[in-house]
């Protein structure tokens, strides 16, 4: 093997085990009681785990996972799910026993996946989940009894056509509190969706518990802050991408 090739293996592996250790230090293990920390790092460090995941399975396997992934017999499964059985290595061994009895051969909300969820759901749910104080207090124990999550991927596909590569500030996931979601549930937002409406922000769109920000995921796994005062030019910059001071909303919390 000559020297060059040597370099290059060496420098392969260097990168892939400091996103290795960035995922262990940034997401640990999973913690089925998540942290009641106020007012946003629990939820900027779920993101920010989010992140990883999505850069570590883009680099194992050359693009994000879909937002929804379809087997051949029509079955769906969310790409949360597909990051978790991507990852069995975060999980705690109870954890990974129970995230083996998901059956993705059946759709989401069979009688048996529902019977999953009922019984396993709350180990995995506290990290799609915004649990700021104003979250909680606003909407009750009903959302998180009931398993909804806070982050929705954005969808570019269009009549099943892949969107073409996005830019590394482009934004991939974002906050949605009070979709009604449940965080297994292969369902999304469509980048028109947001950007179509009236207003961006609101319940089906961005929203947060937040007072002045909706947090979201870039596609180089910078979790940023977007300001609910944005205009809609910037934001839909922001979202492709293509935004002159992206790394100006860059979320400072320590990660």
């Amino acid at each position: 093997m000559n020297l060059r090739l040597r370099l290059s293996m060496k420098s392969l592996l260097g990168m892939w085990l400091a996103m290795y250790l960035g995922v262990a230090s940034s997401c640990g293990r999973f913690d089925s009681g998540a942290a009641q920390t106020p007012p946003d790092i629990p939820c900027d460090r779920s993101l920010r785990c989010i992140g990883r995941w999505l850069c570590l399975y883009k680099e194992k396997h050359g693009t994000f996972p879909p937002s929804t992934l379809i087997d051949a017999n029509g079955n769906k499964t969310s790409w949360r799910l597909v990051l978790l059985r991507s990852f069995p290595e975060y999980l705690s061994g109870p954890q990974e026993v129970a995230m083996a009895a998901y059956k993705s051969d059946q759709p989401w909300n069979s009688p048996e996946n529902i019977e999953w969820s009922n019984a396993h759901g709350g180990q995995f749910h506290s990290r799609f989940f915004c649990q700021t104080e104003a979250y909680v207090e606003e909407h009750g124990a009903r959302w998180i009894d009931e398993q909804f999550t806070s982050y929705l991927m954005v969808v570019r596909q269009q009549d099943g056509v892949e969107a073409m590569p996005l830019p590394e500030s482009a934004i991939v996931v974002v906050e949605c509190t009070g979709c009604a979601v449940s965080w297994w549930k292969p369902e999304d937002i469509c980048i028109n969706t947001i950007l179509e409406a009236d207003s961006p922000f609101g319940t089906g769109r961005l929203n947060s518990g937040h007072p002045d920000f909706v947090k979201a995921v870039r596609a180089d796994g910078e979790v940023i802050n977007i300001p609910k005062d944005i205009t809609k030019n910037d934001l839909r910059d922001l979202l492709d991408g293509t935004h002159k001071e992206a790394d100006s909303f860059l979320s400072k919390r320590k990660r």
